[in-house]
C-alpha cells in the first residue's frame, strides 16, 4: 500500500508556493496576461522543485540511514529505486509541461533536469563549490524560465544578481557542518579552504551581486523593490559578518577552554550559520517578491 503520508513528506511541499508564486510574480512583471500561461508555469515550477528533491533523497539514502534515519527513505516507509524514478519522472514531465510554453522554455527546463541530475549525483559530493553554483543557477530559474516564456529579458539584472547571492547563501550554509562533511568525504569550499576563507568567498559573491540586483531595467521594478533588495543584501552581509566574527573568536577560544565549553560554542555557531542562511534568508525573500508586487500594482 502507497504511504501517501510518506510521499508528502519526502516531496517537501513547503518549497513549491515560493517557487511558483516567484515564478508567477515575474510573468505579471514581464507583462503575461494568458491565465494558462500562469497555471502552466507554476505547474513546471512544482514539477521541477519537487522532482529533484525527491531524486535528491534517493541519491542521499546511504547517508540519511545514518544521519536522519526518521526520513521516509532511511525509515523503509519508500524504497530509494521508487523515489528515484518517481522524481525523474515529476522532472521529465515538467519539461513536457514547458514544451506547451514555447520551445525556450522546454530547453531551460531540459536544462534543469540535467543540472539537477548532475549536482545529486555528483557536484553535491566531489565538487561542491560548483554544485552551490548549481542550485543557485537553478534557483534563478525562477527569473529567467518566466523571461524566456514572454520573450522579454529585461529582468536580466535581477536573475544575474539573484543568483550570485543564492551561491553565496548555498555556500554559506556548507560552512555549518564542516567536520560532518570532511568525514562524509564531500569537497566543499570550507572543507578545502576553511571557513573563514569560505565566509570571504561569500562575501565576495555578496558584493558582486548586488551590483546587478540593484539595476533596474523593467519599468515597474521601482523604489519599493530597491529597498528591499537592499535590506536583503544588507541582511545578508550582517549575517556572514557576524559568522566570520564567531569564527575568529572560536579559534582564539579554542586556544584556553575545554572540550565541553568547545562543543557549546561550537552549536551556537552551527545554529547561527541556520538562522541566517535558512530562516531568515528565505523571509528575506518573500519580502522582495512582495516589494515587487507592491511595484508592479503601483
Amino acid at each position: 500500500m502507497i504511504d501517501l503520508k510518506a510521499w508528502w513528506e519526502i516531496s517537501r511541499p513547503k518549497h513549491i508556493p515560493i517557487v511558483s508564486a516567484g515564478s508567477c510574480l515575474a510573468l505579471f512583471v514581464l507583462g503575461a496576461t494568458n491565465p494558462w500561461t500562469f497555471v502552466l508555469a507554476a505547474i513546471v515550477a512544482a514539477l521541477m522543485v519537487t522532482g529533484a528533491i525527491i531524486h535528491n533523497d534517493a541519491i542521499d539514502a546511504e547517508m540519511d540511514a545514518i544521519e536522519k534515519p526518521h526520513r521516509p527513505i532511511p525509515s523503509g516507509r519508500i524504497s530509494a529505486f521508487a523515489a528515484e524514478f518517481v522524481g525523474m519522472v515529476m522532472m521529465i514531465a515538467g519539461i513536457m509541461v514547458a514544451g506547451a510554453l514555447g520551445m525556450v522554455p522546454a530547453l531551460i527546463a531540459l536544462g534543469l533536469y540535467v543540472l539537477s541530475i548532475y549536482y545529486n549525483r555528483k557536484a553535491k559530493k566531489d565538487h561542491a563549490f560548483v554544485g552551490n553554483l548549481v542550485v543557485a543557477v537553478c534557483v534563478g530559474a525562477t527569473l529567467y524560465f518566466p523571461m524566456a516564456i514572454v520573450g522579454v529579458w529585461d529582468l536580466w539584472p535581477q536573475a544575474i544578481g539573484f543568483t550570485l547571492l543564492e551561491w553565496s547563501r548555498e555556500t554559506y550554509i556548507t560552512c555549518q557542518d564542516v567536520e560532518g562533511d570532511r568525514e562524509g568525504g564531500y569537497k566543499t569550499l570550507p572543507v578545502l579552504v576553511g571557513n573563514e576563507n569560505s565566509l570571504f568567498v561569500c562575501l565576495l559573491l555578496l558584493m558582486i551581486g548586488a551590483v546587478p540586483m540593484m539595476i533596474t531595467i523593467n519599468p515597474h521594478l521601482g523604489l519599493t523593490y530597491r529597498l528591499s533588495a537592499l535590506f536583503f543584501i544588507v541582511c545578508l552581509f550582517i549575517g556572514i559578518w557576524r559568522a566570520g566574527k564567531l569564527e575568529n573568536d572560536f579559534t582564539n577560544f579554542a586556544v584556553t577552554e575545554s572540550d565541553e565549553d568547545l562543543m557549546k560554542a561550537r552549536a551556537f555557531i552551527t545554529d547561527t550559520y541556520e538562522l541566517w542562511g535558512r530562516k531568515i534568508a528565505k523571509n528575506l525573500l518573500l519580502i522582495m517578491i512582495a516589494a515587487m508586487f507592491v511595484d508592479f500594482l503601483v
